[in-house]
């Protein structure tokens, strides 16, 4: 049976938050017979028998015996899925009702890799923080390079064509894994942006301690950083003149005492200035 969209969903741990979730991709304003919801349980501690209670056989649900990792998760989700486009929900975030809907009025004139929009950014208790602003941006460079001032929010719906152009999701990846793939469909085809808000975003960490939220803040750009030196290495991109410049930009910056902050914002300062020159050379 040919289905246009897959919505996936990598589930660890979120239960209190799954049914409002799974609604959100039950109940779009879309032809029900031509998308599917696919949930992928990463060896949850919780009881996730939320699901079966929702008793709809539009959802897949597969679950796995070892926690392996969201980037283990979303590869396996694109390789049962179907549909000829899909897009990742978070288990703690919800769809606008009408988010296949604008995408499907956008993607038949178009043949590009990627598709992505605006989302909102709620508070614990689901009031709206801000709305997480994306951008479009020129295909004169990467957009890894533009990312700290254009950047991609959810939902980005992904063309399979495309993406089986590339390598895939990379297991190891832990976090940023959706960067990791940005840069690897951007590489086969080009990204539309599409002017709505269409995806609400939990603050979901905010019971971690301080100590916690910095350990996963500073993984969270090693990944970053991890994605970028992949990328560079499939674009044959020259690594001593990268080494040189990198060097002798952070050496310039130094002098200058341009390098302040916390030990988080300098982390971050000098990657972002590394990445940069990846995606300059």
């Amino acid at each position: 049976m040919s289905i246009k969209y897959s919505i996936l969903i990598a589930h660890y741990n979120s239960v209190s938050t799954l049914s409002y979730c799974l609604n959100s991709a039950l109940n779009q304003e879309f032809d029900r017979k031509d998308y599917e919801i696919v949930v992928y349980d990463d060896a949850s501690s919780e009881d996730i028998s939320i699901i079966d209670e929702l008793k709809n056989p539009r959802i897949k649900l597969y679950s796995g015996d070892v926690n392996n990792g969201v980037g283990f998760a979303k590869r396996y989700l694109v390789e049962v899925s179907i549909g000829k486009y899909f897009l990742f929900l978070d288990a703690d975030d919800y769809l606008d009702l009408n988010a296949l809907s604008i995408f499907d009025q956008i993607i038949d004139n178009s043949d590009c890799s990627f598709y992505y929009a605006d989302s909102r950014l709620l508070s614990n208790d689901g009031n709206v923080v801000l709305r997480a602003k994306g951008r479009s941006f020129e295909y004169t460079g990467s957009m890894l390079s533009y990312f700290y001032k254009y950047p991609i929010f959810h939902p980005v719906l992904f063309s399979r064509n495309h993406y089986y152009l590339t390598n895939g999701i990379d297991t190891r990846m832990k976090v940023a894994e959706d960067i990791d793939l940005f840069l690897k469909m951007e590489e086969v085809g080009k990204g539309l942006f599409v002017d709505k808000v269409l995806y609400n975003y939990r603050k979901s960490d905010i019971s971690l301690s301080q100590v916690k939220k910095l350990d996963k803040k500073i993984r969270c750009i090693l990944f970053q950083f991890i994605s970028g030196i992949s990328a560079s290495e499939r674009r044959s991109i020259d690594f001593e003149r990268l080494v040189d410049e990198t060097a002798n930009e952070i050496i310039r910056l130094q002098k200058k005492d341009l390098i302040k902050g916390s030990l988080l914002f300098r982390i971050k300062f000098i990657i972002k200035q590394i990445l940069d020159l990846i995606f300059r050379l």
